[in-house]
């Protein structure tokens, strides 16, 4: 079943118009001058138990993209639960309706990856699902690392100012770090934001192998690591401190998890980070919405000298927010 909920008059005023669809009674203001990026947090347990509330999330997003003015969807990772070909399928028509309208990034977890999602490996039924060409086949996409979907560079516009978007494999190989602060050298006036799936932990710490700290579910505990990937720390030292750009980045991945974070980059500008992740744990459960569709949307306000970007949390499948899941900050640009 899906939850779609309409205000009567927006019904009776876009009937009478004609329209075909009305306006969804979501709570958030439609006004010129401010645009929004959706953000989609793990969605494994939907692509796998609960495909009705991904679905929702997929057609509120489709339904709002002009209406709420969406600039950029990203997925921040474990897309799937055990990277089975039938949670692909679910995740594939959920987001369908937006793949050619606005630029996707798609950021795959853990639970994308090797056999029955163990991250054993970096096998992946991602691009059988989302092949690269249907991907950039959406506007502002840049390029790609290694021809995959699952690291991807996109530009989008403003109102006054450029940005770039680059969403990053879970534990990212050394060459896609390199290649992270490449593209954002390539862009050096476009304020800079990056997306990956674990980045910050449950306390807003960056994932660190190196602390002595108990960091649960750090990336280092993976197969996938102990061959080739960085943690978050690794990611902020070698990518996002060197690049003067670089403003924002947002992470997943921790079970029933909201945190935020700000530290500055090697050109004294504050990055904010921020991690959100509505599982209720680290299993699907049979029953209960685990997670209940939650979303974060971004809500982008420009003036000349400063950006204001107010962070919510909203649940299409609900039709509910989140107060204590937001966060207001302002950013400079470069």
């Amino acid at each position: 079943m899906r939850r779609v909920r309409w205000t009567v008059s927006a019904v009776l005023g876009l009937v009478a118009l004609g329209c075909v669809e009305p306006v969804p009674d979501d709570g958030f203001e439609r006004r010129e001058g401010l645009f929004r990026v959706v953000i989609l947090p793990d969605t494994q347990c939907y692509a796998r138990r609960f495909p009705e509330i991904l679905e929702a999330q997929g057609d509120w997003v489709a339904a709002s993209v002009d209406d709420l003015d969406i600039r950029m969807v990203v997925h921040l990772g474990d897309i799937t639960d055990t990277n089975d070909a039938a949670e692909w399928e679910v995740a594939r028509g959920a987001l369908a309706p937006i793949l050619d309208r606005v630029p996707l990034a798609l950021s795959p977890g853990n639970h994308d990856l090797g056999a029955g999602g163990s991250a054993a490996d970096r096998s992946s039924m991602l691009a059988a699902f989302f092949p690269l060409d249907a991907m950039a086949a959406a506007p502002g996409f840049v390029e790609s690392y290694g021809g995959t979907p699952g690291n991807t560079a996109w530009l989008f516009s403003g109102e006054l100012h450029e940005y770039v978007w680059i969403g990053v494999e879970f534990a990212p190989r050394d060459d896609v770090v390199t290649w992270v602060r490449d593209v954002l050298a390539a862009h050096p006036d476009r304020i800079g934001i990056v997306s990956t799936h674990a980045y910050l932990d449950a306390a807003g710490r960056r994932y660190d192998h190196t602390d002595s700290t108990v960091q649960e579910f750090c990336p280092y505990e993976y197969g996938v690591s102990a061959v080739d990937g960085n943690d978050g720390e690794e990611l902020f030292t070698a990518a996002i401190a060197p690049s003067p750009n670089a403003r924002m980045v947002w992470s997943g991945h921790v079970p029933n998890g909201f945190a935020y974070a700000a530290d500055v980059n090697g050109a004294g500008s504050e990055v904010h980070q921020v991690m959100a992740d509505y599982q209720t744990g680290t299993r699907c459960p049979e029953t209960g919405g685990d997670g209940n569709g939650f979303l974060l949307v971004l809500e982008i306000e420009e003036q000349e000298a400063s950006v204001s970007v107010r962070v919510r949390s909203y649940s299409p499948w609900l039709g509910q927010h989140r107060e204590d899941h937001e966060v207001t900050f302002t950013i400079a640009p470069p």
